[in-house]
Parts: structure tokens; sequence; C-alpha cells
């Protein structure tokens, strides 16, 4: 064994302290890390006379033990407070689901692989509502609002448990930008993680006599995702119509009132819509003005899709702008990602003073509304769509006449 002193660096062998430099040899290394839910001692530099502070987490809030002169004191009081708490005939409905997670799940989580323990604390933190509920006051119910929100669009959440949200450059941030980065919903697996965690903790909490039943198996993570209202999943005629009247503001963020009014008639996915260049647009021998475009599904694909007579001129004034693609970008042209035409989209919603409901795919189930409203036959409506149907040959759909569809679309106002 060599010195530990790296000036002098000499074989010792195992002599406590070098006979050459007289350095000790045992390191003290650093402080273990404490685990979590068991509180901290941290230095504070505001109080030279006591700068130790003492708090625990316990019972699932932070609880301050008060200052101390020493770290050894701090720790003797966190140490002290800890026997007491434990000691205490804690009973029913004093434990909250965060101080069984922390005392008995989360030590044995960190054991696992680290995809195993990323997905265990995604679902963790997708459980942050019940945090700091008390564990016997937790039901079904309460345990299902929370898979519920994850079985339909939610909002994003990173590892460390904080909302994304979508700068005005369009990338993702956890600064609260009022614009929350949307993403579909959880499959079944991940929801089933949910359950999972849920019942580990439950074991601990019915092994120590805190509940009475694991409620956790009886909740439903399947794909449920609930029916959102009429007036809110698309735009109203009403809607539609004031959005045509705003189609000329000039809103702070960029007015993109007439790609929002384009995406209702036209009727492409999202990113379908965004990815349209130019070379896609016909103009057929009847003079009809269409679209072939599309992805995603078999039947979705380089599809046909008309031009209604009302958003003509937004389309011909996006070609004219000589971007990549044909509704890109307004401040350099560049193709728009999804992230970035879903700020503006919501600016745009939230200046107009329309429900913070509506989302790019609001104008997809606009169409569909209006289409079917409007009387014309399903066979159209699933060849604009780019569904498939067990009724209806899918090639049919997609080598559907430009006159047919067109009529069927000029159908809808």
């Amino acid at each position: 064994m060599r010195c530990i002193n790296k000036r002098c660096n000499k074989e010792i062998g195992d002599y406590r302290f070098c006979p050459y430099c007289g350095k000790g040899q045992e390191s003290r290394g650093h402080t273990p890390k404490r685990a979590n839910g068991t509180g901290s001692v941290y230095k504070r530099k505001d109080n030279k006379a006591k700068p130790y502070t003492a708090s625990s987490t316990l019972t699932g809030e932070r609880v301050s033990l008060g200052t101390f002169k020493t770290k050894q004191q701090a720790l003797a009081a966190l140490a002290e407070y800890e026997k007491k708490y434990n000691s205490i005939d804690v009973g029913y409905g004093l434990i909250t689901l965060q101080y069984v997670y922390y005392k008995f799940v989360a030590p044995k989580i960190e054991e696992l692989s680290p995809s195993s323990q990323k997905n265990y604390l995604l679902a963790w933190h997708r459980l942050a509502p019940l945090h700091k509920m008390k564990i016997a006051d937790i039901k079904t119910e309460n345990i299902q609002e929370v898979i519920d929100v994850y079985a339909q669009e939610h909002q994003q959440i990173t590892l460390e448990g904080k909302p994304v949200y979508i700068g005005r450059n369009g990338r993702k941030t956890t600064e609260n930008t009022g614009v929350p980065k949307i993403v579909p919903p959880l499959s079944k697996g991940t929801i089933k993680q949910m359950a999972i965690l849920l019942g580990k903790i439950y074991k601990e909490a019915l092994a120590n006599d805190w509940v009475i039943r694991d409620y956790s198996a009886y909740i439903s993570y399947g794909s449920v995702k609930k029916e959102l209202p009429s007036n809110m999943s698309c735009f109203s005629d009403e809607q539609l119509a004031y959005l045509f009247e705003h189609i000329n503001d000039k809103p702070k963020h960029g007015n993109y009132v007439d790609y929002i009014i384009a995406m209702c008639y036209l009727n492409f996915r999202v990113t379908e819509f965004l990815t349209l260049k130019p070379q896609q647009f016909y103009v057929s021998d009847d003079d009809i003005p269409y679209f072939i475009a599309g992805m995603k599904t078999k039947a979705g694909t380089d599809r046909i899709v008309p031009v209604h007579p009302k958003i003509l001129g937004i389309v011909k004034e996006c070609l004219a702008n000589g971007g990549e693609t044909v509704f890109c970008d307004k401040n350099n042209r560049n193709p728009l990602t999804y992230n970035k035409f879903r700020y503006y989209f919501d600016k745009n919603i939230k200046q107009l003073g329309l429900s913070s409901s509506f989302t790019p795919h609001s104008c997809r189930r606009t169409f569909s509304t209006r289409f079917s409203a409007s009387g014309a036959s399903e066979t159209d409506l699933i060849a604009l769509m780019g569904h498939t149907s067990i009724e209806v040959d899918r090639k049919h759909y997609i080598n559907q006449e430009v006159k047919t569809l067109y009529g069927s679309l000029l159908k809808m106002d």
C-alpha cells in the first residue's frame, strides 16, 4: 500500500502512519447521504452561534427540530425524534402515503435496475395528488381519479415530478409559460405500473395495521378515456364564425387563426397538416383544388383532400409565402414543429378568450362533426378522414374521385 499523501506516495505496507512523512492513512471520506424520508441536517450561514439545522419528514410534512451548535448535536436530535415518533402507537389516520413510500418502499426500489427505478419514480410522481393524504383516508375513488387523468391526454412531467411547458421557441421547459406540454394517454402497461407501486405501498401499510384493505386492487387501469363535453371537443358554428372575424388580428404572439381555420376544413392530423408541401397541392381538370397527402395508416396515406372554397384564399396565400411547407412558421418560413405550433395555437386561443380545453386535434373533431351533420355519406367521411371501416373496402376510400369528395365537402358550410 502506498502513502495517501500525494507528495510522498511511497510504499509503506500496512503502517497506519507513513514512516516517511507521518501522514495518517485512514481517510475520513464523505458523510453518507441519509435515506429519503429520514430527514436532513444542513448548515446555515446566517446563524454563527448555532449554524446546524435539523428537520424531519417522517410525518409527510417537513418539521423543523431546531438549530444546534454542532452537526453531531443536530444528528442526535434527529435520531431522538425518529425514535420517539416510531414508538408512538400511530393507529389509523396519522400516516400519509408518502411516509410509507419513503420509509419502506423507496429503499427497496433503489436496489433495482436504473430503468426500473426510473419507471417507479415516474409512477410515484404521477400519484402526487395522493402523496400528503392520510393513507387510511384514501379510497378507490381517490386513486381512480388520478389514474383517469393519465388515461387521457395530460400534461407531461419530468423525472423529478416537475410539470413541463412549451417555451416560445417551441422547446420543452419547466418554466411556467402558460402553455402546458400535452402528451398522449399512457399505455395500459404504464398505468399498471402506478397500480403496482400502490400495491407495494399498501402491502407495507397492511403489515403495520395502518389500513384495513388494499384499495389499489379495485382500480381500473385500462385505456379509460373520459369523453369530453361536445362544446369543448370541437368548435361550434358560432365559434368557427368568431375565428373568421379575427383572422386579421395582430396579437402579441403572432396570428395563426388562419391555420386553425384551415385545419377545421382540411381535416388532416396535426403532423400531416404541418408537413404539407407545396408540391402536394393540385388542381383538377374541373378546376377543383386539392391536396394528396397523409400518413400514419394505409387508409390515410396519400389520400385526396379537396380544399373548401372558404379556405382557398388562406391556402393560396400560404403557398405564395415560399416556405418549405405550406403552413410554415410566419416568422422565418421554416417548417413548424408540433410543439411550436401548439405554443402559437394555445396563445391564440387564450387571446380570443376561448376555452383552454381546445387543442389542435379539436380542429379534426370539428371537421368530422360538421361533415357528418351536413348529411354527407359515411363513405366520403371515412375517405377524407383517412380511417378504415369493416363495411367498406379500404382501397375504395383512397381511390375516391376528387369530384365526388368535393361535392360532399361543399355540403358543409
